[in-house]
């Protein structure tokens, strides 16, 4: 009788091995622990073009309400956050709520001649952080651009 390697399968043997399933699982698991990284970048980055492309569609409505107004809105010196007040006041209609993944908030000051918007990042690896924009279309924050 031929004596075979402990590692080598009986040529009689059909179907996979338990140690063959194992050695998979961790190929499998390894290659997820590069892949799921790298794949989250490109989101927050997408999340963050959303959040500007946001803040302008802001500014744009801002200016408007000034032109109509003679301030930015909220009138005087204040901060608004609820959504649906912003968007009525501003006549926009932006989905910015927590599921979109962004809180939002909009301060005036210096009697309502000066303005600044803030998305709050909520979820994803860049929970927490913010984008900013003012009365001069300056963009800010704390969310980095680069989405890492």
């Amino acid at each position: 009788m031929k004596r075979l390697h402990p590692l080598t399968r009986r040529p009689d043997t059909k179907g996979i091995t338990l140690l063959e399933i194992l050695i998979t699982l961790i190929v499998l698991g390894i290659l997820s622990a590069f892949a799921i990284p790298a794949l989250q970048k490109p989101a927050e980055k997408s999340r963050y073009n959303e959040g500007v492309a946001l803040l302008e569609l802001i500014s744009s409505a801002q200016k408007i309400y000034r032109l109509n107004f003679n301030t930015f809105y909220p009138p005087g010196n204040g901060t608004v956050s609820a959504v649906a007040t912003i968007n009525s006041n501003l006549d926009i209609d932006m989905p910015v709520t927590a599921e979109s993944g962004f809180n939002l908030s909009v301060r005036t000051s210096g009697g309502g001649s000066n303005f600044d918007a803030t998305l709050t990042r909520v979820g994803g690896s860049q929970n927490g952080r913010t984008i900013t924009i003012d009365d001069t279309d300056t963009l800010g924050g704390t969310f980095p651009p680069s989405g890492g």
